[in-house]
């Protein structure tokens, strides 16, 4: 699962993911949660940086009232799943993030951790998304990250981690015909060389916290 990550906004953001920035810019997120509005990067050629809200609502439920939410779906079933098989097909996305927090429990403790790539400031977890009516007539946008088995390196914390696309496979991802996606490989965790973690300070337990001291490691690195 992945409940929680960042996203550290620079002036590289606009070439890494070859979009154009939208008008009202973008904003550093130490402490991302579910129901918050960030980008997402969907459009195959011509790629677009669109507001949509973490916490995906399928199609099959647009006309509940309080419809349930799904912030992940698992790379294995993704394609399969009457709630996510439509939007696989046609409405895939990229998740743009600096990193990504899981727990570990020690006795009635919660540790966080927080997880990011030795040399990439920013990355791309695979998502899916959908766009319903809105109550006011604007269309709703809402996605999901897919998560995959956790490399060595996470799964000493938790068994599953965010998919984090390589760059190759970022075009292909977008635009790739869903029968012949080579989801094993283009979901596959994220090897563990590639990346590093550590204990970070508890306050990112609280959903109001939001500086960059949440991404700061409190010992060294695992």
């Amino acid at each position: 699962m992945c409940g929680r990550y960042s996203l550290v906004v620079d002036g590289d953001f606009g070439k890494r993911f070859r979009v154009h920035i939208p008008a009202m810019g973008l904003r550093s997120r130490f402490n991302v949660v579910p129901g918050q509005v960030m980008p997402v990067i969907c459009g195959a050629g011509e790629r677009r940086c669109t507001a949509m809200t973490w916490g995906f609502v399928p199609v099959s439920a647009r006309d509940d009232a309080h419809p349930r939410r799904l912030i992940n779906a698992r790379a294995e079933t993704v394609a399969k799943l009457p709630s996510f098989r439509r939007a696989f097909i046609g409405c895939r996305c990229i998740v743009p993030a600096s990193g990504f927090f899981e727990w570990k429990a020690e006795g009635r403790r919660r540790i966080p951790f927080y997880y990011r790539l030795r040399n990439e400031n920013l990355f791309g977890f695979a998502g899916v998304y959908s766009v319903l009516p809105g109550e006011d007539g604007a269309a709703r946008r809402t996605y999901t990250i897919i998560t995959t088995p956790a490399n060595s390196l996470v799964s000493a914390v938790h068994d599953r981690m965010p998919a984090i696309l390589r760059r190759t496979d970022e075009e292909r991802w977008l635009s790739g015909m869903a029968d012949v996606l080579p989801l094993d490989e283009i979901l596959a965790p994220c090897p563990s060389d590639r990346m590093e973690g550590y204990p970070v300070s508890e306050r990112i337990n609280d959903p109001g916290h939001e500086d960059e001291d949440l991404i700061r490691p409190l010992c060294g690195l695992l």
